[in-house]
């Protein structure tokens, strides 16, 4: 069965190669990544034979009407709906290089062999946080939840993560989908055909052993650099903006910006014991890196 992985990254090196020798350890044939001219994982991705590398130059984004300027999202569907439509059989992953697909052990050789009128596969989000007295090789994972299960477990910070049902990110999670379907674009989390979207056939979620798991903050630090680019842009959801931007205007910040990213992104023994109460808590025991150092060497978690 193929299966084509497609990314529009712009990630660390370390990242990138989990990215990579993860979702080619489950069994992907061929993945297609569109990167910065001057993304540091080109002369590691390059000579594999199954990767395929873009160069996101000028004279790429000129060929949409696009440049190095354009707004985040174009430049993403732009990428993504090239992608899908370079490939002609099999099925299509699309997803950022800070997520892995997670299917309980499983490759996607085993989920996919579906009914031929599943045309499209949604595997919804199960996002990282970060534990206050982590054990080692455990890695804990929120699933979405309900309004009034936010309140519960977040009480005063409930506000913040109420509209994306208890999760800092996305909670659509992204899309498998087939090939050569007569796509307008692939957009980040599912494919719209015409003008209609494309109805995802199938959901999965942890019921079905499915996650896309989303790293989206690695530690304080990761989150701490990445932090105004993403004030300027579309990455951070209004409620939450405004209470970054209030901490930024106090004379020292950084304290607060701790404190904050804990309330949000982290996690202690009492909100983990209400998350798995509900059913919204996973822990994976789980070298995420093992494979990239199988493939790459040492120098993938550098």
């Amino acid at each position: 069965m193929q299966v084509t992985v497609v990314s529009f990254a712009r990630e660390p090196l370390a990242t990138m190669l989990r990215f990579v020798a993860w979702h080619r350890a489950m069994g992907a044939t061929q993945q297609r990544l569109y990167l910065d001219p001057d993304d540091p994982a080109f002369p590691y991705l390059s000579v594999l034979p199954d990767v395929t590398t873009i160069r996101c130059d000028a004279a790429f984004w000129a060929g949409f009407g696009l440049n190095s300027d354009s707004e985040f999202r174009q430049r993403q569907i732009a990428a993504l709906t090239h992608g899908y439509r370079a490939v002609t059989e099999g099925w299509v992953a699309v997803l950022d290089a800070d997520e892995l697909f997670w299917f309980n052990g499983r490759s996607f050789g085993d989920v996919l062999s579906l009914d031929g009128d599943v045309r499209s596969i949604r595997v919804l989000t199960a996002e990282l946080v970060h534990h206050a007295n982590p054990l080692s090789g455990q890695t804990h994972f929120r699933n979405a939840l309900t309004v009034g299960q936010c309140s519960a477990v977040y009480g005063a910070d409930a506000f913040l993560l109420r509209r994306t049902n208890g999760l800092v990110g996305h909670r659509e999670g992204k899309s498998i989908t087939r090939a050569g379907l007569g796509i307008r674009r692939m957009r980040p989390h599912f494919a719209a055909l015409a003008r209609h979207t494309l109805g995802t056939d199938v959901i999965w979620s942890g019921i079905e052993g499915a996650h896309l798991l989303h790293f989206l903050n690695d530690g304080f630090e990761n989150w701490r650099s990445k932090l105004d680019r993403r004030l300027r842009g579309n990455g951070i959801r209004p409620r939450m903006k405004a209470a970054i931007q209030k901490i930024l205007a106090t004379d020292t910040p950084e304290p607060a910006l701790r404190a904050f990213f804990a309330a949000v992104h982290g996690i202690d023994d009492e909100t983990l014991a209400r998350l798995h109460g509900m059913q919204a808590h996973l822990r994976l025991d789980i070298d995420f890196d093992a494979p990239a150092r199988a493939l790459f060497g040492p120098l993938s978690v550098t």
